[in-house]
């Protein structure tokens, strides 16, 4: 096969096999970070936000902290959320799409590397369909890492071309993708590493002015960063010892190389576990980095691309050993870079035997079931990112521990009514962490809705002295003032949960309804207006909008916002059914009836809509319907109002008297 050919055949070998292995994995929902990256994020959710996403971290429109610093990476969300809105199955495309154009890119860096079209085939296939980056790929918040692989290797190859004339055109290529890069994921700093490394083992002089470029993007990076987040790559949750992390280090080593030839018990949430030196973990890996580095010497004048693999795989996890504190000691995503120096070296020995006529059966059998392992272990695992309920139970039987995924459980428990079980989680979060705000927050919402206000207003109390930049915890400590009626007090706490965080579009909605409930309907639509602004998939809110619209007499405005309503919410009945009566308002009464209706269609009891349909029957004069739809109202047990009854006695048949006559 020539070359042409080949690069054909082998381009479209990884985007299928890429697309097949993850094809299951396109219906999943959001889950994990993805509620704060992209559900409620309202950063992502108008292209005005745009330069916002380069300002702060990836939780700013969230109002938390992180030291994430990804704007690329929200980028894609809001392009994301202009053409899918929030049906998860178009995002999981879109990373798809990432992690394939990363495997092409691994196809190009071994091929530059090794002149080996078979061992650049190999590598690409092996990284495609292996099960350990379904944590980068299935969960749609893991697109940092295939997105930095993606730039990142094309600076890498950009930067090693030596094509004559071309050298001013592949410096700016490869320095607007180490930016890129650099823009997706932190872990891209590694790339001056990386090419160091390059130079060394394939004694390829330095090329000062790409190089210098490199470096001068970096510095560029480190100011900017220092300003959007204040740190680099710190995480100053993690407060253990230098020593305790260098000893998780080696843990993780272990673990990461099993994962690569083994990928059993795939999850979230490996934590920071403190280890002794004397773990045999912690033992295997300090074996493990002392072959790899002997392996990398020894094989460095015979064998270049065995010992850069190996230096690839290496340096590539520096940024995530825990020299400076991450939030974990080992994650699977993070193999997703480093991963690439592996499979470099498994597909080189494929190769290797391919080009041995008589071994050459023994490199397709063996090729055949390592792909085919890869594949079916990876459909496996990408179904346990579908379901959040199945994620988070699976997560807690690995990591027991886990504060976040307890807590998530018991959201998920709580919002699918299973109160009781919800309780129990939360009290478990508390046992352990006394201070955890949402904790404290949540299970007072729990007692909010039991009626039990007074112990849901200590409660939010406490999330707020634990956490006083917790916004739920006011806005939540609102809804329990409103709920009794005192509303100055609601609105003091709506207003102080948009001063510790001005993104969340909820207390603005809560606050125009406690000024339409007080009949201040200007200053309602107000804040139902900023609502919509930051958040504009809030169907609720521009119902509500709707109404105040109404009751000011302006049906126009009232029907846009209902139809937008229900434009967000198809199944959306009490859209459906003020819709209905603002059609009734200027006398529409065709739509009107089929608004009513179609909020009938949703919920056969819904009386309201039974109520409203005989209105509208009676001002069209059809007394007959009205009556009909009136009776129904009053079995489902939402009776019209006594004077309209009265309005329809006149319009009810009466059966003729019977004459009797006595017998003779």
């Amino acid at each position: 096969m020539n070359d042409k050919k080949f690069l054909i055949f082998s381009l479209l070998a990884i985007v299928l096999l890429g697309i097949g292995v993850y094809a299951n994995s396109l219906d999943g929902a959001f889950l994990w970070d993805d509620q704060h990256l992209i559900v409620e994020n309202p950063l992502i959710k108008n292209v005005a936000n745009a330069l916002k996403l380069f300002e702060g971290n990836i939780l700013a429109g969230h109002g938390e902290e992180s030291h994430a610093y990804r704007p690329l990476q929200m980028l894609t969300y809001m392009a994301d959320y202009r053409l899918w809105r929030l049906d998860p199955r178009g995002y999981h495309v879109v990373s798809l799409l990432w992690h394939i154009l990363a495997a092409l890119c691994v196809f190009g860096l071994a091929y530059r590397l090794s002149a080996d079209r078979l061992l650049a085939l190999f590598a690409a296939l092996l990284f495609v369909s292996h099960p350990v980056h379904t944590e980068a790929v299935s969960y749609i918040s893991g697109r940092s890492d295939p997105m930095a692989a993606v730039f990142l290797l094309a600076a890498f190859i950009a930067y090693i071309d030596r094509r004559p004339g071309r050298s001013i055109v592949l410096t700016a290529v490869g320095a607007l993708a180490y930016a890129a890069a650099l823009l997706s994921r932190e872990a891209s700093l590694v790339l001056p590493l990386l090419l160091l490394a390059y130079h060394l083992t394939f004694k390829e002089k330095i090329d000062e002015n790409r190089f210098l470029s490199l470096i001068v993007i970096t510095g560029l990076y480190i100011l900017g960063r220092a300003v959007a987040v204040q740190d680099l790559l710190s995480d100053p949750a993690n407060t253990m010892t230098f020593a305790q992390r260098l000893s998780g280090f080696f843990a993780a080593l272990t673990r990461y190389a099993a994962l690569l030839v083994r990928p059993a018990h795939l999850h979230m949430e490996y934590g920071l576990p403190r280890l002794p030196f004397t773990d045999p973990r912690v033992l295997g890996g300090i074996v493990l980095l002392s072959a790899l580095v002997f392996l990398a010497g020894a094989t460095v004048r015979r064998k270049k691309t065995v010992s850069f693999s190996i230096q690839w795989f290496l340096i590539a996890l520096l940024p995530v050993s825990n020299l400076f504190p991450v939030n974990a000691v080992l994650a699977e995503h993070w193999l997703y870079l480093p991963s690439i120096g592996f499979f470099m070296i498994v597909a080189g020995s494929l190769s290797a035997f391919w080009e041995r006529r008589v071994l050459r059966p023994v490199a397709f059998a063996a090729l055949a079931v390592l792909l085919a392992a890869s594949s079916l272990l990876t459909g496996a695992q990408n179904a346990c990112w579908k379901e959040p309920e199945a994620f988070y139970e699976r997560t807690l039987r690995y990591a027991p521990g886990s504060i976040r995924a307890t807590v998530n459980l018991a959201n998920i428990y709580k919002e699918k009514g299973r109160a009781e079980e919800a309780v129990v989680l939360y009290n478990k979060v508390l046992a352990q962490r006394p201070d955890h705000a949402m904790a404290l927050s949540n299970l007072a919402n729990i007692y909010r809705d039991q009626g039990r206000g007074e112990e849901a207003e200590a409660l939010y109390g406490q999330a707020q002295e634990a956490e006083p930049d917790y916004a739920l915890s006011y806005n939540n400590q609102g809804n329990v003032y409103e709920d009794s009626g005192r509303h100055e007090e609601a609105i003091l706490m709506y207003k102080k949960a948009i001063e510790v965080n001005p993104q969340y579009a909820g207390s603005y909605y809560n606050l125009g309804n406690v000024y339409q409930n007080m009949g201040r309907l200007e200053e309602a639509l107000t804040w139902y207006e900023e609502a919509v602004r930051l958040d504009p998939d809030f169907a609720q809110t521009y119902n509500n909008l709707g109404n105040a619209y109404k009751k000011l007499d302006d049906v126009a405005k009232a029907l846009a916002a209902y139809e937008k309503a229900i434009e967000i919410d198809p199944a959306f009945v009490e859209a459906y059914n003020n819709l209905g009566t603002a059609y009734l308002r200027l006398g529409r009464h065709a739509e009107a009836v089929a608004s009513l209706k179609k909020a009938i269609d949703l919920a056969p009891d819904y009386a309201v809509a039974y109520v409203n349909l005989a209105v509208v029957s009676y001002d069209a004069k059809d007394f007959d319907a009205a009556i009909r739809y009136a009776d129904e109202a009053q079995r489902l047990g939402g009776a019209p109002h006594p004077g309209f009854l009265e309005l329809l006695e006149p319009h009810r048949k009466k059966e003729p008297q019977r004459i009797v006559i006595p017998a003779r």
